[in-house]
């Protein structure tokens, strides 16, 4: 039998359940803040002095904001999915390991439309600092890469709500009152 680690403390229950929740929202809020490119809930993510590694982009947690905005504009959609997510609270700081799957359609790609699905963990350490979680480290370990065509649009004889980047996404408007 395995035995596995609980990461909750019986003295502080409460405290860890609504710790893991906020650093959970930090987590999730990552994917729209990457797929609508928004930037504003992007910067609100990752605490200034922190760091980055996505391989392909290793700096501070400011740059990769930067380079992150540059990086989805080559981007015509994308759509980050979140898995698990395995949180392991300490007092103000956390670890989290997030596994995750991303499709996106790079504009002008050979041949023409070619999506790609990547797919990895999020490999985070987040600090609480003035009651507030941000990511401070964030380490990506990735596991697929995969090209394909594109082989089908939408068909044109319904009428649909489709994905945006922000500000012009339905999230913007449809739920703006339930959104910073």
């Amino acid at each position: 039998m395995v035995a596995v680690k609980t990461p909750f403390s019986d003295s502080n229950i409460v405290q860890e359940l609504r710790d893991r929740e906020d650093i959970r929202d930090v987590i999730t809020a990552y994917s729209r803040a990457i797929d609508r490119r928004d930037r504003a809930l992007l910067d609100r993510l990752f605490w200034a002095d922190g760091s980055c590694d996505y391989g392909a982009f290793r700096g501070t947690s400011v740059e990769f904001v930067d380079w992150a905005m540059n990086r989805t504009a080559q981007f015509s959609r994308s759509q980050h999915m979140l898995g698990q997510i395995l949180i392991h609270v300490s007092g103000e700081r956390a670890g989290a390991e997030t596994y995750f799957t991303a499709l996106q359609t790079p504009i002008g790609q050979t041949p023409a439309c070619a999506d790609e699905s990547v797919s990895g963990r999020y490999l985070d350490r987040l600090e609480k600092r003035n009651g507030e979680w941000r990511i401070h480290t964030r380490l990506v370990a990735f596991e697929w890469l995969r090209h394909f065509p594109d082989t089908i649009g939408w068909p044109p004889d319904v009428a649909r709500t489709l994905g945006a980047r922000a500000p012009n996404d339905a999230i913007y408007t449809f739920l703006a009152d339930f959104i910073d």
